[in-house]
This record gives C-alpha cells, sequence and structure tokens, in this order.
C-alpha cells in the first residue's frame, strides 16, 4: 500500500465494500510462510475491526483450513469443500437431499 495516509482521491472507490476476499494465491502457502501467515492474520484483525466478513478463497488442505479456523476467519470456499457443481446438484446438496459425490464432504 502506497500511501497509506489521508484521504486521497481514490478512497470513494475502496468504500463502501460488504467482505474482504483472501486470494487463493494467500492461503496456499499459509502454513508454510511466516510472512505470508502474517498477512493473513492482519487482513482477518482489519476485517474484524471493520466488522466485515472474511472470506478465504482456494482452501486445499486440512492445514490451511486449520489455520484458517485457528485465526477465526469465517468462511472458507475451496477443493476442500467441493468441486463446482451444476447449480441443481448444488441445490439438492445446500436443502440436504443430495449425499456427497466422490471428493466431496458434507459440511452440516
Amino acid at each position: 500500500m502506497d500511501p497509506l495516509g489521508p484521504p486521497t482521491a481514490v478512497e470513494p472507490l475502496l468504500v463502501p465494500f460488504e467482505k474482504i476476499k483472501i486470494d487463493q494465491s494467500f492461503v496456499r502457502s499459509v502454513d508454510s510462510n511466516e510472512q505470508t501467515a502474517a498477512m493473513v492474520r492482519s487482513v482477518l484483525g482489519l476485517g474484524r475491526g471493520l466488522g466485515l466478513p472474511v472470506l478465504a478463497e482456494g482452501v486445499e488442505t486440512e492445514a490451511e483450513l486449520g489455520f484458517l479456523a485457528a485465526e477465526q476467519c469465517g468462511a472458507a470456499q475451496g477443493y476442500l469443500m467441493g468441486r463446482p457443481s451444476p447449480i441443481d446438484r448444488f441445490a439438492r446438496y445446500t436443502y440436504g437431499t443430495a449425499q456427497p459425490g466422490p471428493g466431496e464432504r458434507k459440511l452440516a
């Protein structure tokens, strides 16, 4: 971030926003790179401070999910939770009438 200081002409472009998303490029190395982990912790703290939900994208391993859970990340998405699927399958799965397919797991 440069500059970080008094309001600038771009400030209206930055607010308001409804949630913060953590890109998968950060999530992928969160359990192996301390600088990345510190950045993710900072983003999560920013979200808490602003009262905004934070979503971590691209979660693919139990280690990544464990880190995010330990740091109180409220939402995550990625192949660990399930692959993309057609909307009708999503609806059946969401409302409890479908069983997880190969490589998927039921979260609730």
